[in-house]
Parts: structure tokens; sequence; C-alpha cells
């Protein structure tokens, strides 16, 4: 198999799987192809056809996930990728709240398709790290990923929270992105209100500088039902996510190049956001 060859669609399946250790059926059908349904049969087909992918074959899970099989494994490291290990099934909800977020905001130009997961992120070498990060990771979040904006670097974490902590998790949190300035912007994808109060409380205990790399909120569910135009919620303000990165290309067009720094303030919610 000519990996550059390929299909774009059956690349990209395979650095997903790559890269999250699964794959869904219904996942490569709503992201990864073209609306045309017999189009998807032929993509779908081809990619069984090609022995990559093998049935995730565990009790208890459903047909339609699919893993690297052994020679999808050995032609993604062979081409310089490492592969994570299978998820264990009960990661699998967790996980595609982050897929779908990630596939979803790729395919709306929302963000750049240079999305790293936290297992990916695990395996990088402290000077990998600093190249992407721009630092030492002190907490991987769940995905790392660029907002997709011309003429600055906008890096930002996603982390998804569907229970409670403790009080001391949630300061642990708070400081971990207080030290890591190069993280700008960090999407909190929550069940529970409790847990947006908690880190809102540590955030003013702390002092972390909201301000300049604002920590913001949605709701897990809008994610699942909306996962490129979900609403969020910066300080007192909501605003769609779709919007909110439009108004943030207004904005860096109009200023020069600066550092992924990132000052929304109260205003985040508007064009009137300086960067």
């Amino acid at each position: 198999m000519n990996f550059e060859k390929e299909p774009r669609a059956v690349q990209k399946a395979l650095l997903v799987v790559t890269k999250f250790g699964f794959l869904r059926k219904e996942t490569f059908w709503n992201y990864l192809t073209t609306p045309n349904v017999s189009y998807k049969y032929d993509l779908w087909n081809h990619l069984m056809a090609t022995g990559y992918l093998a049935e995730y074959n565990r009790i208890g899970v459903a047909e339609n996930y699919f893993c690297l099989s052994i020679k999808g494994t050995r032609l993604m490291c062979d081409l310089g990728y490492q592969p994570v290990a299978k998820v264990h099934p009960l990661h699998f909800e967790h996980d595609e709240i982050i897929l779908n977020f990630a596939l979803a905001c790729e395919k709306d130009e929302l963000i750049k398709d240079s999305w790293q997961t936290e297992r990916v992120a695990k395996t990088l070498s402290p000077l990998e790290q600093v190249k992407l990060t721009g630092g030492i990771l002190e907490k991987y979040p769940d995905l790392l990923f660029e907002v997709n904006v011309e003429k600055i670097k906008i890096l930002c974490a996603l982390e998804v929270e569907r229970t409670r902590k403790s009080k001391s998790r949630y300061d642990a949190f708070v400081l971990a992105y207080t030290r890591h300035k190069g993280i700008g912007l960090i999407l909190v994808a929550h069940k529970d209100e409790y847990v947006k109060r908690s880190i809102l409380e540590s955030v003013k205990r702390l002092g972390y500088p909201q301000d300049r790399r604002p920590i913001v909120f949605c709701k897990v569910s809008e994610i699942l039902s909306q996962p490129s135009n979900f609403e969020i919620s910066i300080n007192s303000k909501k605003i769609r996510f779709s919007s909110y990165v439009n108004n943030l290309r207004s904005i860096v067009a109009n200023q020069p190049e600066k550092s992924p720094e990132f000052h929304s303030g109260k205003n985040s919610g508007d064009s009137k956001a300086t960067i």
C-alpha cells in the first residue's frame, strides 16, 4: 500500500486510530467522508479491504469499533508514527467526546489538523514538548489543538471533566496552566456546574491570569450534539465557539504578530477583545 496515494479519508482514518486507539464506523461516515452515501460505502469497503483495521474483538464492544491490525500498526510505525495502545472500552465515552470535537472542528476549519491527544503527548520527549507547547507539560490536556487563525499560533487545551474532584485537584489543575504560558486558551467541557464553579473559585483564589489566557467552559452535552458549534461561557458572556474563532480571526487580521499569550478579558465574546 502506498499511503500517500490512498484517498484522504483513508489516510485520515488510519491517523485517527493511531492517535486515539480506536475508530467507529459512524465517526468515519460523519467526519471523514463526503455526504455522498454511495461514496461513503466505497471508501469504507476500501478501508476494510486494506486489512489495516481490525474489529475490536472484546466482549461487550459493538462490532462497529475498530483498531489497528498488526499489519496496520506495522504500516504506521514504518511511516514514523507511534500508535497508541487500544483503548479500554470504559474510556470510549470520554474519548469520543474529544474525537467528535477534533474532527468536527477540523472539518469546519475552526482548528488546525495538527491536534494531539493526551496519549500521544505523553510519548513526546521534553524537547518535543518544548517545540510543540513552548515548555514542559506539567499536566497533559485531553487534547492539544491550535485555533485556525493566521499570523499567530494560539495553542489551546481541551479538558473533559465528567466527574467531580476535590478542591486540591482543581487547584492543581489551575496551577499547572498558570505556569504553562504557551497554552493560550483552556476549554473545559463539563457535565456538572459544580466543576465550573470549583475551577472558577480556584482561578480567583490562586490569581490565575484569566484576562490573558482564559479558562472557558462548555457543556459535554453540547459538544456531543453540536461538536463544532457549541456554546462557550467566558466570565459573564456566552458565545458560540465558531463565532469566538471568527472574532479571533478578525482581531488578529488587524494586529501585528505577537506572542501566543492571549488577552481576552471581559470582552472575549466580542470583537473588542485584544490579543
